[in-house]
């Protein structure tokens, strides 16, 4: 017989340890050969077998909630899903419309602000926390920021990335910055609060930003 914790008997349960333990000692107490090229013969069938029952219970349930055999009218468990989804809760001629940001729970945020806080973590192997791979984090007083991590040495840093247009920039808004735009928001407003994001960043969490 292998050694017994070959078998991982620590990481059973108790009256299952204590049945395992019982049949090794017998089998060991019989002189029992362990033929491994006959047992792993046994082992491959029975796990083979426990895929086909499963996949049969799952055939069986996909057909009566969804009228739907995935394995005869799909490739993915995704497009059987969306089979499912078409054939039984669709309304006949409506188009399903994927918001402009997606199905992720997360605030807006531009896709050259996602791009370039991916590219930080690439670049930088810090855990980023942002809306592309989670969410966007908020301070304590409210404003959300767009990017923010904890190093190894339990420094914080907060990264904003500050678009042009999103963000007020005073070199390339220079006419007409109190005349309001989106959301009746002037560029001064939107510059402003930038301000008031960073410093609330700075001096209530003294996190880097």
């Amino acid at each position: 017989m292998p050694p017994v914790e070959s078998y991982s008997p620590d990481s059973m349960g108790v009256e299952e340890r204590k049945t395992f333990l019982e049949w090794y000692a017998d089998r060991k107490g019989q002189n029992y050969i362990f033929d491994f090229q006959n047992e792993i013969i046994k082992y491959c069938r029975q796990d083979v077998k426990i895929l086909r029952l499963a996949c049969l219970a799952f055939r069986k349930t996909f057909i009566e909630c969804g009228s739907t055999d995935p394995f005869l009218e799909c490739v993915t468990i995704a497009s059987s899903c969306m089979r499912v989804y078409r054939r039984q809760f669709l309304n006949k001629n409506t188009v399903g419309i994927i918001p402009s940001g997606g199905y992720r729970r997360a605030n807006k945020q531009s896709l050259k602000a996602a791009q370039w806080l991916t590219w930080m973590e690439h670049e930088t192997d810090w855990p980023i926390e942002h809306s592309v791979n989670s969410r966007e984090k908020r301070l304590p007083e409210g404003p959300l920021v767009d990017g923010f991590c904890v190093l190894e040495n339990n420094e914080k840093v907060v990264l904003q990335f500050h678009g042009c247009y999103w963000h007020g920039c005073v070199r390339c808004y220079i006419d007409g910055r109190d005349l309001s735009i989106v959301n009746g928001e002037s560029m001064d407003e939107r510059y402003e609060r930038t301000l008031r994001v960073s410093l609330s960043a700075k001096r209530n969490m003294d996190w880097k930003i």
